[in-house]
């Protein structure tokens, strides 16, 4: 059950939450309110002053940003979090985690990913279904911006390079191309035409084509072994060389 107060203006601030105020006259949270609205027009106001003018999607604006936004009411405004919450990633992952956000937001905007108004709700996360609006709604979900199919997904890469990958395969087949249209999407059976390197004590040996390669997706997902560092920007799915334990190959 929520309780709510008759006026929660004039509920006093607890001296956590007042740790880093700078206007000593700010007791409760109704002056909180009043003084963070004030200072945030005044950020707006240079916001939208910077538009076109400035290289928005970084962590230097960003800061700069925030600072404007909440300067006049904390201390802390314009720096990152040094200590743990209940929400947000940890301290020491919030660089990371910015830089990923932005790299995501400036390739939906140089590959027109998105339609615009769909572009500022992506967080770069997905989970499970990855629907659009519409599919969204007939399904009881919240869209993720993917009408038309998937994109921007990113498989994040482990700390192994190709080579040693490779070296990790030993004994296998590098699949380079896929033809045709083997997958069953409801059974999850997967038969595709293929080809690729054979691979010798972990080096690639002959080129091999007019091959055949099939399992299950869920047997592929589940027999994962790792992914490479070596992602390129070469389609809307952004992953690195991935290393599959096993897979039925035929012909050659």
């Amino acid at each position: 059950m929520i309780t709510e107060t008759a006026d929660d203006g004039q509920t006093p601030l607890d001296p956590d939450e007042a740790t880093g105020l700078i206007p000593a006259w700010i007791a409760t949270r109704g002056n909180l309110n009043v003084a963070e609205e004030e200072n945030i027009r005044e950020g707006q106001a240079w916001m939208q002053r910077m538009v076109g003018r400035r290289d928005v999607p970084t962590q230097e604006f960003l800061r700069e940003l925030h600072k404007l936004l909440f300067g006049n009411v904390w201390r802390w405004a314009g720096m990152y979090r040094t200590a743990e919450k209940n929400l947000g990633v940890a301290p020491s992952a919030i660089t990371a985690q910015l830089k990923n956000l932005f790299d995501d937001a400036c390739a939906w905007d140089e590959y027109r990913t998105y339609p615009l108004d769909e572009r500022g709700a992506r967080d770069g996360v997905l989970v499970r279904y990855v629907p659009g609006r519409l599919s969204a709604r007939n399904l009881g979900l919240a869209t993720t911006a993917n009408a038309g199919g998937i994109h921007n997904l990113v498989v994040t890469p482990g700390e192994t390079d190709y080579p040693a990958l490779l070296r990790e395969l030993g004994t296998g087949l590098v699949v380079t191309d896929l033809m045709g249209q083997g997958v069953n999407t409801v059974t999850g059976d997967n038969s595709r035409g293929a080809s690729g390197y054979w691979v010798e004590n972990g080096k690639l040996d002959y080129p091999v084509e007019k091959i055949t390669v099939a399992t299950n997706l869920r047997q592929i997902f589940n027999d994962i072994v790792a992914v490479a560092r070596d992602m390129g920007p070469r389609s809307h799915i952004l992953t690195g060389t991935i290393l599959v334990g096993r897979m039925a190959v035929a012909g050659g």
